[in-house]
């Protein structure tokens, strides 16, 4: 990884959409080998948040904020 940066700033970086993230994270927690109902969960963790913001395909990692994460969990 580049000059130590973590792997979500580099994403942001590059103008990567969270659909886009997210696919790379459930191929990442698949080649890990965690199992079907784990990914599952990931998967509909994601539709839930997704959908609670009314986000689009177009919708930035870059543009993710810390106060969704807290409204969406406090709701």
């Amino acid at each position: 990884m580049a000059s130590g940066k973590n792997k979500f700033k580099v994403a942001a970086e590059n103008r990567l959409t969270l659909d886009e993230a997210f696919t790379d994270f459930i191929q990442e927690k698949q080649g890990l080998g965690r199992s079907a109902d784990t990914i599952r969960n990931y998967e509909l963790s994601y539709s839930v948040f997704y959908d609670y913001h009314n986000l689009t395909s177009s919708f930035l990692l870059e543009q993710l904020t810390e106060k969704m994460f807290y409204q969406w969990f406090l709701n």
